[in-house]
């Protein structure tokens, strides 16, 4: 399961008294784009995107408003019981970027980003391409330096 290390995800806790301006920096922070607002215990309350502060910015609301209208109270997650490939598939119907995983407390243990879905298999083969030739479109440079590969 590729979960994003704690450490990282910390960053995205935000409690339900928070500014936009502490969400800001948690999302500076993080640089996740989301914010997990949490209980005190770390049971997950709500989310809060990048988008959502663009969006309450342009409404007028200041980085000294409270976050309590902008939390989204019924996130989508993810549970310890799914495997990879579930999460997956809901995370691509749902069009998320990210994906908070709980247990069956609602209490935040992990993250899933979509990016990590997609990497490229590493492989075990090594190639190389040599490509070589003349010179002689080059010349009469080629006569003193010869041309690099």
């Amino acid at each position: 399961m590729n979960l994003i290390p704690k450490k990282i995800w910390f960053k995205t806790l935000v409690r339900p008294n928070s500014k936009i301006e502490d969400v800001v920096r948690s999302l500076s922070r993080s640089s996740l784009q989301i914010c997990l607002v949490v209980s005190t215990n770390k049971t997950l309350i709500g989310t809060i995107t990048d988008g959502d502060i663009r969006r309450a910015l342009l409404r007028g609301l200041t980085l000294k408003s409270s976050i309590n209208t902008l939390i989204k109270k019924n996130p989508f997650v993810v549970t310890s019981q799914m495997d990879r490939k579930t999460i997956k598939y809901l995370m691509e119907s749902k069009s998320l970027l990210q994906a908070p995983q709980v247990d069956e407390k609602f209490k935040v243990v992990g993250f899933h980003l979509w990016r990590d879905f997609n990497l490229p298999k590493k492989r075990n083969n090594v190639v190389i391409i040599m490509a070589g030739g003349f010179g002689k479109r080059l010349q009469p440079y080629t006569f003193k330096c010869p041309k690099p590969m």
